[in-house]
């Protein structure tokens, strides 16, 4: 391939050296003419090398390249891909793998029922889908799955919000980011990755059916009633703007209190979702979730934390807990809902400190 891009990078010299000095034109020429001697005898020498089936192959390149001006700009620009500075692992070889997939998705012939003028492959919303991504930095990329959020039959791009495998020690549930299980017969649990939502061409959606290792069958595969409700929510936040319970109603709201959930392990998956407000007061909040109608409580309470510890560092060890690691074996020591648990009886104990201390002052009083 190298071979093909020497015409190439002659021509690209040329074009720079004319821009840059239209003055020195004759001193410009000279040099370009030498260069181009140079390049040929290389590429000349660099093909004789070559298989038999490579040299026709170099041939051709370097005949469309010298044939087809956007061609040759194209080329020019792939010549001088380089290593992200700002991103030490993704590398030259990475971005020419994207470009490279980018392409292929667009030599795929468009897909059109005669008939009706619907495009394939028909998509719904909701429906998990097999996606080639070409992303740029820390865009998805590769093959993942995606959920359909928006769609039309008869266009070809198609409204995708990405996900990614959910990591017991490693994923952190946020109002833009979570996990919502596993969906249908798919392996592993599913984290939403609202903030990545993006559109993309029906040619880059490799599979609607997934094979269902108990039929044996490749079906269509689609989010329950209650994973629909958690993307809407989802949504709400990052469409609506709306704030979640957690950002506006705990962390920085009445910051001499801390919350005490009614239902502690249902509440908990409350905590990244937009909510209805029902009441809001100093003591005690109350909320329902735009799916439900069941009124839920969070009462607030004034606290003593322990020498060295603040509000929000126990807040955060509880809304973002993860799983511990061995360092060593690399295996999960304590399961999430443990550390999860920990995290919240360190809130009561907090709340019941400052019960103790009120209550020995009244009676030293």
């Amino acid at each position: 391939m190298q071979s093909a891009f020497l015409g190439c990078d002659f021509m690209y010299k040329l074009q720079f050296n004319w821009n840059e000095g239209k003055d020195n034109y004759d001193r410009i020429r000279y040099i370009t003419m030498k260069e181009v001697n140079y390049l040929i005898e290389q590429f000349l020498l660099d093909l004789l090398n070559k298989a038999e089936y490579e040299k026709k192959h170099l041939l051709s390149l370097y005949k469309h390249i010298m044939d087809d001006q956007k061609v040759r700009q194209i080329t020019a620009q792939l010549m001088h891909i380089k290593d992200d500075a700002g991103v030490p692992n993704l590398t030259r070889e990475d971005t020419l793998s994207r470009v490279k997939r980018f392409i292929d998705s667009a030599n795929k012939d468009t897909v059109k029922d005669p008939t009706s003028g619907v495009l394939k492959p028909i998509t719904t919303q909701f429906m998990v889908v097999c996606v080639n991504f070409t992303g740029i930095g820390s865009e998805q990329d590769e093959f993942h799955y995606g959920i359909v959020w928006d769609e039309q039959r008869k266009r070809d791009n198609v409204s995708i919000i990405p996900t990614t495998s959910f990591k017991a020690e490693k994923t952190l549930d946020t109002d833009l980011s979570f996990n919502i299980g596993h969906v249908s017969f798919l392996q592993g649990e599913t984290v939403v990755l609202m903030n990545q939502i993006t559109s993309v061409s029906r040619k880059r959606i490799r599979n609607v059916r997934h094979k269902n290792p108990i039929t044996d069958k490749f079906e269509i595969v689609k989010l329950s009633p209650e994973q629909q409700n958690r993307i809407k929510d989802g949504f709400r936040i990052y469409g609506l703007k709306e704030r979640s319970l957690y950002n506006e109603f705990i962390y920085n709201s009445f910051v001499d209190t801390l919350p005490i959930l009614e239902y502690p392990e249902v509440q908990y998956f409350h905590l990244n979702r937009p909510i209805r407000l029902v009441e809001n007061y100093k003591n005690k909040l109350t909320y329902k979730l735009y799916d439900d109608e069941k009124v839920y409580v969070i009462e607030r309470k004034p606290y003593k934390l322990p020498s060295g510890t603040n509000r929000i560092g126990l807040l955060k060890s509880w809304v973002e807990a993860v799983a511990i690691m061995d360092p060593l074996s690399k295996k999960i020591i304590t399961m999430r809902d443990k550390v999860r648990q920990s995290a919240y009886e360190e809130i009561q104990n907090a709340i019941q400190a400052f019960g103790e201390d009120n209550e020995a002052e009244l009676k030293s009083s």
